[in-house]
Formats: structure tokens, sequence, C-alpha cells
């Protein structure tokens, strides 16, 4: 029979583990058959340790091979905490194995196997290149990489390979390929290139074949069985009972703690190499003694005396009476004894806690800072933020090309929204897959705020940084034609759910009108003049996104034709979302909205007016209006309303810019970036505002300068033009190639 190829990867550190699974592999192995192991590392392993390594032959021959790779490639890549670059020889063991070698399994070093491996090395691979066991939250990994909920998806920890079919297929060309346009997006390693790359070439194997992570709790597989994966209940059950192979993903390993249930079965081949002791084991980890269930006999059944018949009772059964009632006699003034000493030490404890001070915890919540001094003071800070040293000139093209490759940006985003969610595209914006949460100040290149919460520590920890020790502060937002779906538009496809378009600012966020931002300050000098060149690009782009109805998100889900018209003489209320941070900051509030709706019934008394109302707020009454202001269909395209309007009134929205865009007349209550530049109808002055600008001007300046395009297919930035492109490619039903090996 063909020999059975094991292939790991490992390293000095982490051989002792290696070996660990490798025992447990031998130990299992029935059949007489010859055994391969081969151990990949960046660097040869010491004799010593191969020594100790070949004397399980005891347990069963095999043969071992140290082969060197070479994954410098990947060493830049981002995985999980603790993975090391190990992790990527896998993607080009290929090239480094026997060249005759058919197949091969490969294993994590964190892993027991119990059953004998043939039982899936020997497994039909025609047509497939890998074989494993589904991952165990499958679904939610396809969603984040925007692959389809039904695509096969396997945990890389136990992986049969078909080195054959690899190398028939340009292997390490479709890897590279993926690389160049995720290379900053990748956050779980060669799993996420495996599974994004070959999908449609993997074998799922049996689930017992890798129980890993939270397989083990039964409320965990209760509440992720069909849901987040496509595994039933019942086999669920059945491989944690009794797994084939045993993945310790879940917490801490076994060797640093016992918290896994399965600890037990690693330390039973742990301590038959020669690396482990049994004084090396964590106390927790202790093997447990059987819990044995007590069982209450039943009652003996004595028969009832007959009728006037007395039930004579033995001297034996007389005496047996007498000792139990001495016994729960006994029993009960000691439980008496106990009661009145734990009461005693509850008295005393209670006395002691009345005697001493209350702890923080103890303390009421204080109260929560008002919020118009949350606003005041932020807006101070913001100024000197503003006033901090900066480069006289700043464009986003320019920025963001010059800044080096793998820098450490702290944010205050989402994390769901950076891995895998609609902000995932800034990370190779930035080029570095370093852009999260919780990075120290010492360790920080540089400062991205993505929401302006004045509730946030995250926020006001960065205005910090930035004011006191100048370091690199940005303001980032989805520029006004970066995008083509929402994120929970779910019916759109999961890759065209993430912004590719941003404003860059190092001065301030472009909505909050309380200091002045880097497109207010350029806005406002003679530099933002444009040259006929300049003007006649501006021109041209307008001119197409109007043509083509092009506006902030550009997916509309399959819907019968409307037939409702927009009448010329028509005026066109703009709602948005209540929360919305450019009505916060922009001088505006609920009660604007109602100064709105009332300035346009009383200034337009013989014209049909129209409230759009934001998806957010639908089937809320949040405006009070009469029967003169309906509201606009839903089927009603709002770029098609704003065509045909002749008036339209906004407080602070996106759309009142694409009215700007159209020459509409447009009346603005709140402080918009756009107002206050002689091409709009102010409800408001901001006396900073002293230029008079063109809509060209006005458009390069936010659309061009301040705005940096991606393209997510490749990952390269683009320029404006390319990013319209995009869009209508997409909206006309071009589906995003996506790199697979199908």
């Amino acid at each position: 029979m063909a020999p059975i190829n094991i292939v790991f990867s490992s390293d000095e550190n982490f051989f002792k583990y290696t070996v660990v699974t490798l025992l447990s592999v031998l130990r299992n192995l029935t059949e007489d058959r010859r055994v391969c192991v081969y151990v990949l590392t960046d660097t040869p392993l010491s004799d010593e340790l191969l020594k100790k390594a070949s004397s399980l032959n005891a347990i069963r021959e095999f043969e071992l091979h140290n082969l060197i790779v070479d994954a410098s490639q990947f060493e830049n890549i981002r995985t999980t905490p603790g993975i090391t670059l190990a992790t990527y020889y896998r993607l080009v063991m290929h090239n480094v194995l026997p060249q005759d070698m058919a197949r091969c399994i490969y294993l994590d070093s964190d892993i027991i196997v119990r059953k004998p491996l043939s039982e899936v090395y020997d497994i039909d691979m025609s047509g497939f290149l890998f074989a494993g066991v589904q991952d165990s939250i499958s679904y939610v990994y396809n969603r984040r990489f925007g692959l389809p909920d039904r695509s096969a998806h396997i945990n890389a920890g136990v992986t049969v390979v078909n080195l054959a079919f690899a190398r028939s297929l340009p292997f390490s060309s479709m890897i590279n390929e993926y690389l160049s346009g995720h290379r900053y997006l990748i956050t779980l390693g060669d799993q996420q290139i495996i599974n994004s790359v070959f999908h449609n070439l993997i074998k799922y194997l049996p689930v017992t074949w890798n129980v890993h992570g939270s397989m083990f709790l039964p409320d965990w597989r209760e509440q992720n069985a069909g849901t987040n994966n496509s595994f039933s209940l019942a086999e669920l059950d059945e491989a944690a009972n009794d797994p084939a192979l045993i993945h310790y993903t879940y917490k801490r390993k076994p060797w640093a703690s016992g918290e896994h249930p399965r600890a037990g079965d690693w330390w039973d081949c742990a301590l038959q190499t020669q690396f482990f002791t049994e004084q090396m084991r964590p106390a927790e980890a202790a093997p447990e003694k059987p819990k044995v269930e007590k069982r209450v006999p039943p009652p003996t059944q004595v028969p009832s005396p007959k009728k006037g018949q007395k039930k004579k009772a033995s001297i034996l059964s007389r005496v047996r009476g007498y000792l139990k009632s001495v016994a729960d006699l006994r029993r009960t003034r000691l439980e008496l004894r106990n009661a009145e000493q734990s009461l005693s030490a509850l008295s005393a404890k209670v006395s002691t806690k009345l005697a001493a001070p209350p702890t923080a915890s103890q303390l009421p919540s204080p109260p929560l800072v008002p919020y118009y001094l949350l606003d005041q003071q932020s807006a101070m800070l913001l100024a000197s933020v503003g006033q901090r040293p900066l480069p006289k000139n700043f464009d986003a093209r320019t920025f963001l090309e010059g800044i080096p490759e793998h820098q450490r940006w702290s944010t205050n985003g989402e994390p769901k929204d950076l891995d895998g969610g609609f902000h995932e595209n800034l990370k190779t914006i930035l080029k570095s897959p370093n852009v999260r949460r919780g990075l120290d100040l010492s360790e920080t290149d540089g400062l991205i705020l993505l929401v302006q919460r004045l509730r946030q520590d995250l926020y006001w920890k960065a205005l910090h940084a930035a004011n006191s020790y100048h370091k690199q502060l940005l303001f980032v937002e989805t520029t006004f034609f970066g995008a083509f779906a929402p994120y929970f538009e779910t019916s759109a496809p999961p890759l065209l759910r993430k912004s590719f378009g941003y404003v860059f600012d190092d001065m301030g966020y472009y909505f909050d009108a309380r200091n002045p931002s880097r497109l207010e300050t350029f806005l406002n000098s003679e530099e933002s003049k444009l040259s006929e060149r300049e003007s006649d690009r501006a021109r041209t782009l307008i001119e197409k996104i109007i043509l083509n109805g092009i506006t902030k998100y550009n997916y509309r889900p399959p819907s019968p034709p409307s037939s409702f018209v927009f009448p010329s003489n028509g005026v066109l209320l703009v709602d948005q979302k209540s929360n919305d941070a450019s009505i916060e900051f922009g001088a505006a509030s609920e009660k604007t909205f109602e100064l709105m709706i009332q300035a346009a019934i009383q200034e337009n008394p013989d014209a049909p007016i129209f409230l759009k109302l934001h998806p957010d707020n639908r089937g809320r009454n949040r405006h009070t209006f009469d029967g003169r202001v309906s509201l606009l269909p839903d089927e009603c395209k709002l770029t098609g309303a704003l065509d045909q309007c002749a008036k339209l009134y906004v407080v602070t929205s996106q759309v009142g810019f694409e009215g700007v865009l159209r020459g509409k007349e447009v009346h603005v209550f709140g402080l918009p970036f756009y107002s206050g530049w002689g091409l709009t109808h102010d409800r408001q002055r901001l006396p900073r505002r002293a230029r008079a600008l063109s809509v060209e001007e006005l458009f390069h300046a936010a659309c061009i300068r301040q705005s940096i395009y991606v393209d997510p297919r490749t990952g390269k930035l683009i320029d404006l033009e390319d990013a319209l492109d995009f869009i209508l490619e997409m909206r006309d039903g071009v589906r995003m190639p996506s790199i697979t090996a199908a």
C-alpha cells in the first residue's frame, strides 16, 4: 500500500508539541504500512530534538524528515494572535515535498489523534485539491470573506492534500493573485487564503476528524448547529462524545491550562514523550476522578398485614430502629451547631461590612457629564488639534502614496467594520493590516477617527494623543460617491457591501461646522481655483454622475417599475437618519426638520411638496406636516426626483450637495460642508466661509482632492473616473470576478 505521508509545520520552540501529536498518530495506526513524517521549518532542527522525536520508533516505525522552507513572502500578512509564520508553510509545501509524492495529510501541532489516520487519509480525492472538516463557524467566515454562506470552508488544521492535482494547477500564481488584492485584508492566515481561492475544490470530511473550538460545549452545539454551519446537532453530539481527532483551538492550550474538557487526553500522550513530566501538568489539568452517581435503592416492599392481624417486629428490627434514632438525633445536633457557627460568622461579616466604608463598586454611579459640555470641550480640543503643526498642503492621494507600508493605525472604529465589514477596504488604502483598536500609544504610528462619538473613550484618547504628542490624526469618512450598497443590504453581494472611497482630512471632519476642516480651509483659499483642465475634468465627472443617476448608494434590489413621475414644479424635502453626525455637528436638531417642513409649505403655496423619508425612519412618525406634504413613493428613485424637482429643501443631507451639482435651488437649514459658498440658499451663516465658489471648485475639492478610491478587485488606488465605471459595471449586473479555481 502507498505510504502515509504526514506533514507538520513547526519550529524549535513548538517542536515538542508536534512530537505529542505525532505520538498520538503512531499509537493508533494499526496497518503494517510505511509512515513518512515531514517537518517543515525555516531553519534546521537540532540533532537533540530530532533524536527525541526518533525515540517514538519504539511505538511504531516511521521515517522522519526535516525540510527547510522559505515562506518570507507571507512575513507581513496578518493572521490570528499566537499563530507564527510557520502556518503558511503548507502553501508552499508542494514545492519542497518529494515530487513523486501524490498525497499527504497536514496536521497542526495542537492535535491528538484517537483513531487510525488511514480512515481519512485514503479517501477518494478525485477532482478535489483539499479535504477537511467544515469550520465550526463556516458561514460567519464566508460572509466576512465575501463568499456565499454555503461555500466549502474548512478548518485548515487537518487537511488531506492532493499534491498531484496541486502541481497540475498554477497553484502559487493563484495564491499570489489573491494576495495582490487582499494582502492587507487577511485576518485568518492561510485558512482564509485556502478557502477563498480554492473553495470549489474542497471536500468535507466527517466532523469527528477535527473536533475543534467550542464543539465540546453542549450549549454551543445547540446554538450553532445548522445556524453558523451545516452540521446537525446529532453529528456534533456524536463527534464530541467520541472524537477521532481533538484539535485544541478552545481557549488556552492544554499544556498551559486544564480548561479544555479533553485536556487529559493530551497529557496522556505528552507524558509518553521525552519532553513532558507530571510536574509540568497544570494543576487543574489533573485527571478527574470518575463521578459515581449515587442511586437510592428502592424501598423494601413489605407485605401489608391481613385485616385484624398485628405486625410483629423482631428484636433485631427494634434495635436497628433505636440505633437509627440515636444517629438521627446526633446528626440533627451537628447540623444545628454548624448552623449556629455559620450564622455567627455571617453576623460578624455583616457587622464588618457596615462598619467599613463602601468600595467604589458599591457607590452610586456618578451622573453623566451633560452633553452640551462634551460638545463644548470637544470643539475646543478639535480647535487645538487643527492648529498643531501641519503640512501646508494636504490632499488624500499624495498623502497616502507617501506613507510607509505596514504602519500601525489605532482607530475608534468597530472591529466588525474593519475585519470583513463595511470599512475593510480602508486597510488596503492604508497599505496595512494593522488598523484596529487596542494598540498602545507607544506602538501607534497614527490614529484614525472613523466615528465622532462624544461619549466614546477612544475618541477622546485620539484627540488627546494628537494634541499632546503630535501623533498623526486622520478623520476618515466614506466619500460622497464611494459605495455601492450599505453593509446590511444582504441582497447585494458581500464584496459590494463595503466602502471603496473615503474622504481624508487631517484637521477635522468635513461635516463638523464647529471648526474648520482641511476641506473648508482649502476652499477658503485661492488655491482652490481650478485650471481650465481641472475645471473640464470636474464638469465631465459631474455630468457622468447626473446622467447615470449615481449617488451615495447605488444598489437597488429588483422591484416593479414605478409609474410615479415627479412634477416639474414640485418641491422635494429630504429626511435624514435621526442620529446622523452631520445633523449633530451641523448646527441642527430634530426641530430643524420641522422648521424646514413649515418653511417649504409657507414658501411654496401652490406647488406640490414631497418628503423623501430616510429608510431607517420608515414607519416612524418623526415629523409633523399637513396634507400638503406627500411621502415620496419608495419605488421612486431619489436621483430621478432630484432631476425633476424645482426646489430642494435639506438640513445637512448629501442630497443637497447632489442638488448643487444639478444646479437646483437648494435651501439649507443646517451647516453642511457645501453651504456658505454662494451656491445654496442658507438659513444659517458661517462667517468663516468667505469665498464664492463655482460648482466645479466645490466638487473638485471634495470628491477629487480630499477623496481617495480603491478598486476592491485589485487593491489598487484608482481615480474617480474608474470608481464611477466600477459602480456602473456592478449596477449593470457585471459580477465581481473572484479568484478561485472554479
